[in-house]
C-alpha cells in the first residue's frame, strides 16, 4: 500500500482495522489488484484504495445523495439540498438491511473501515480538493452506501406521465396512444376531477436539475450475448454497455478483488464495494438501464383554505409536515427548511 494519496503507489503502510498483511498491485493502467486473505480484509482494502484514488468524488456522491452541499459549496446549494431530502429513502433500515444477502452488512462495513483508515492515514494532507474547500470529510457508515440519489434521467417515467398528460390534453387520447404508447400498453383513466391542461413537465424543472450528475441528454443502456456456436472461441460473449456520462473522474471505478472464495475484476462505483460489472472465474456478468414503470405521479388536492391538509377518499387529511436543519457555509446558524408529504409521498411542486 502508499504511503500517501500521491504518486507513486508503492511502498508500506500499518493501518489498523485488517486482520493479517495483504497486497495490493497497480497495473500500468493504475487499475489495483487486491490480494487478501480474508473477506474482511478483502473489502477493507478496496475501500482504502477506493478512497485513495476517489475520496473527493465518493464525498461529493454522499453529500449530493444525503443533502449536504450546502455545508461546503454556500447558499447556492440550498435548493438542491432540501429536494434531496425530500427525495431520500425514510424507511426502517432493518428491513432494508435484510432484504440484501446476508453478508451485505459484513462487506459494508468492511469497506467503511478501509475508507475512514485511508482518511486517518491522510492526516492533514488530504487530497487538494479538501484543502481548497477548507473541509474534511466526516467518517463513513455503512448506512452511507445505501443513500439512494432520485434520477429523472434514470427513472424515466418520472417525466414520461407528465408528457404523456400534456399530449393528451392537447390532441387528445386517442392519437397519444398513438404516437406515444404507454409501456406495458394500456388505454389510461383520465380522472374527470383533473384537469390535463394545467399539468406540465415544467413542474419536474427543478427535480431533472442536477448540476452535481446531470448529463446532457438521457441516458440509454443496453445488454448484448452472442451464444458460444456464433464466436471465434465456442464460448458465449457478453457486452454490458449501461450508457452514463462520460465525466473525470469516471462514473465507474476497475478493481481485482482476490480472496479465498472470492476472484472477480471489473467495474462498480467508488463508494459501493464490489464489482457490478466484470466477470470472475465462471461467469460474466453485466446490467442494464431500462425503462421500467419505478415511479407514481399523483396529482393532489389541497383544501383551498388550509394548505397543510389534502384530499384523499372524500377526506381531508392532513399533510405530513417535517423541519429539517441544513448547515450552510459562511452561516453560523443551519436553516431549517419545510418539508411535505402525502401518504403517496413527497410533494415535489
Amino acid at each position: 500500500m502508499a504511503s500517501s494519496h500521491k504518486r507513486p503507489f508503492d511502498g508500506d503502510l500499518k493501518v489498523h482495522g485488517i486482520e493479517a498483511a495483504l497486497e495490493i498491485l497497480r497495473d500500468r493502467w493504475g487499475v489495483p489488484h487486491i490480494y487478501a486473505g480474508s473477506t474482511s480484509d478483502l473489502f477493507f482494502a478496496q475501500g482504502f484504495v477506493a478512497a485513495q484514488d476517489r475520496l473527493y468524488q465518493m464525498e461529493m456522491w454522499r453529500r449530493s445523495a444525503g443533502g449536504e452541499l450546502s455545508e461546503i459549496f454556500g447558499i447556492e446549494y440550498l435548493e438542491l439540498d432540501r429536494r434531496a431530502r425530500l427525495m431520500r429513502y425514510r424507511g426502517d433500515i432493518s428491513p432494508e438491511w435484510n432484504s440484501y444477502g446476508k453478508d451485505t452488512r459484513f462487506i459494508l462495513e468492511a469497506f467503511t473501515r478501509g475508507i475512514n483508515a485511508y482518511i486517518e492515514a491522510c492526516g492533514d494532507d488530504l487530497p487538494l480538493e479538501f484543502q481548497m474547500l477548507d473541509f474534511r470529510p466526516r467518517p463513513w457508515w455503512p448506512e452511507d452506501c445505501l443513500l439512494r440519489q432520485f434520477s429523472p434521467r434514470i427513472t424515466y417515467n418520472t417525466t414520461y406521465e407528465i408528457a404523456r398528460a400534456e399530449m393528451i390534453a392537447k390532441i387528445g387520447l386517442e392519437a397519444t396512444l398513438k404516437y406515444f404508447p404507454a409501456e406495458p400498453q394500456h388505454i389510461p383513466f383520465l380522472d374527470p376531477e383533473v384537469d390535463l391542461s394545467e399539468i406540465a413537465v415544467s413542474s419536474l424543472a427543478d427535480l431533472v436539475s442536477l448540476p452535481i450528475h446531470s448529463s446532457p441528454g438521457p441516458d440509454g443502456s443496453n445488454c448484448w450475448v452472442i451464444d458460444g456456436t456464433l464466436s471465434a472461441t465456442g464460448k458465449p460473449l457478453l457486452a454490458s454497455d449501461p450508457h452514463r456520462t462520460m465525466a473525470l473522474p469516471s462514473l465507474r471505478y476497475v478493481c481485482h478483488l482476490v480472496a479465498p472464495g472470492w476472484n472477480l475484476i471489473g467495474a462498480g462505483e467508488p463508494h459501493l464495494p464490489g464489482v457490478a460489472l466484470g466477470h470472475n472465474e465462471e461467469i460474466a456478468f453485466g446490467f442494464t438501464v431500462a425503462p421500467f414503470d419505478q415511479a407514481d405521479l399523483y396529482v393532489e388536492i389541497l383544501a383551498p383554505n388550509d394548505r397543510d391538509q389534502y384530499l384523499h377518499e372524500q377526506t381531508w387529511r392532513n399533510l405530513t409536515v417535517e423541519q429539517d436543519r441544513i448547515r450552510v457555509k459562511g452561516r453560523t446558524q443551519p436553516i431549517e427548511v419545510t418539508l411535505k408529504f402525502t401518504r403517496h409521498g413527497p410533494i415535489v411542486w
